[in-house]
């Protein structure tokens, strides 16, 4: 029989294993809540993952071995990134913007990435702009890559400027892969040359190649004029081709001329573009044809305002025209664009002009009219509807035996309530001139909104007599001419 002692000694062991054990779960618990808590902060980190960190994890093909993340944010400095969304809330494409010293100057480049897959497991470089010129060629791009990721030296972006006019050069056209257009024109023509124009806000406006061919036996010059479609000069499109004084209009035209440059057809096949009438083509804008007489037919070769494709004219330079001048002055703007006329007295007037082409039907031309016209001709326009506006109202007064314009009216009343009240002079807030049942005679109205009331007066628009109809008076507005 054990003694008591004995037995105290193994209650006591019984208890301090007992204690061991809780001890030991109570670790053992914690671990576990410690992996389960671990794990809901990692799937918490993934659902807060955004496009941009999803390219900056991301590894580009042929750059395994670096993250993009990585990869710009050493090579860059300021290095910005952000995404966009279509409407739909999918993502449109993720942009990084960072700073390059290129030249001994500080450069910015912008970068897009687009994503392959909705789910954002791929991804490719859709664009890149490196100061104001957009690298659109694939070996260029990789050119940039490989400084970015360490595999060459910024000597070798030298070429990567690239100009408006290289934009185009390096570039293939639609249907004529295979050759860039600068192989193509470089090949066919001689003295080939390039240039550009530029909008006002600094944008591209066109790029124009001429240079030198022998069509039909005779040395003509070629001028192509190209247009962007985007702003990054990614896409763009032929506008138009002049060869010679004949410009070619439709696009069954167009790629004729383009199948000759690019050796798909024989240059005897251009026989019908050099001299002969070009068809026509679908085309834009609005347009008023003049409904002239004889005394409008001009010299051959003659222009009624020769700049108005290249400068803006001034009201005062125009206003003086007629209105039958001035509607031809706007024909002409579209004439020069090859829009035909329905009229035909003035269709024959600018088909005596060596310079001019009919190329679109007046709906087709009044559909792309925007299109087509530059800055000067469309503020021009303007600017000679205004005139004209004016002159047929003039015109209009004299056949009534009117003398004084709405507006003379109008300040001849304001000359003459000044006279009245020198006290407290006041500018209208508004005035109206309206006609009356009498003839000639115009209801002449100066409205004061801050005081709240208005001021009548009849004049006559032939003699400039009239009444004071608040006071009673007979007065001679005459008097109050400016």
């Amino acid at each position: 029989m054990r003694s008591s002692r004995q037995m105290t000694g193994s209650l006591r062991r019984t208890g301090m294993r007992e204690s061991i054990r809780r001890v030991v779960m109570t670790v053992w618990l914690f671990l576990v809540m410690a992996l389960i808590l671990s794990g809901c902060g990692e799937s918490t980190e993934v659902s807060k993952t955004t496009p941009e960190s999803v390219i900056q994890q991301g590894t580009l093909q042929g750059y395994e071995r670096q993250t993009v993340g990585d990869a710009f944010g050493s090579f860059f400095a300021n290095p910005s990134w952000s995404h966009t969304e279509n409407e739909d809330g999918t993502v449109k494409d993720v942009t990084f913007t960072g700073v390059m010293q290129l030249d001994g100057k500080a450069v910015t480049d912008e970068i897009i990435f687009k994503f392959d897959k909705d789910d954002l497991s791929e991804f490719h470089v859709e664009s890149i702009r490196v100061g104001d010129s957009t690298i659109t060629t694939e070996d260029d791009q990789n050119a940039l890559l490989d400084l970015i990721y360490g595999k060459t030296d910024k000597a070798e972006l030298a070429g990567l400027k690239t100009t408006p006019e290289e934009a185009i050069q390096k570039s293939e056209l639609q249907g004529y892969e295979g050759q860039t257009v600068g192989d193509a024109f470089s090949s066919f023509f001689t003295d080939p040359s390039w240039s550009h124009t530029e909008n006002e806000d600094g944008t591209v406006k066109e790029v124009t190649f001429t240079g030198g061919a022998q069509l039909n036996g005779e040395d003509v010059t070629v001028e192509v004029v190209f247009r962007f479609d985007k702003d990054d000069w990614s896409d763009f499109h032929v506008e138009s081709i002049s060869i010679g004084d004949q410009q070619i209009v439709t696009e069954d035209d167009v790629n004729a001329f383009l199948d000759v440059v690019y050796g798909k057809t024989d240059v005897a096949n251009l026989q019908n573009l050099i001299g002969g009438e070009s068809t026509t083509e679908e085309t834009t804008e609005e347009t008023t044809e003049a409904e002239t007489t004889g005394d409008t037919a001009a010299d051959e070769d003659a222009y009624i305002l020769p700049e108005s494709d290249s400068r803006y004219y001034d009201y005062d330079e125009v206003c003086d025209m007629s209105v039958d001048e001035l509607n031809l002055a706007i024909d002409e703007i579209y004439a020069r664009h090859g829009r035909k006329f329905k009229t035909q007295e003035i269709q024959d007037y600018f088909d005596a002009q060596s310079w001019y082409i009919p190329g679109y039907d007046p709906d087709d031309f009044d559909a792309i009219s925007d299109d087509l016209l530059n800055d000067y001709e469309k503020e021009n326009v303007k600017t000679l509807s205004q005139a004209r506006s004016d002159q047929q109202e003039a015109e209009a007064s004299e056949q009534s035996g009117t003398r004084f314009t709405d507006d003379e009216l109008a300040s001849m009343a304001y000359n003459y309530y000044v006279s009245q009240y020198p006290g407290a002079i006041k500018t209208p807030s508004f005035y109206n001139v309206a006609d009356t049942e009498e003839p000639n005679v115009r209801l002449v109205e100066l409205g004061f909104a801050q005081d709240e009331y208005d001021i009548h007066y009849y004049i006559d628009a032939t003699t400039g007599q009239g009444n004071d109809i608040d006071n009673g008076t007979q007065v001679d507005f005459t008097q109050y001419q400016d």
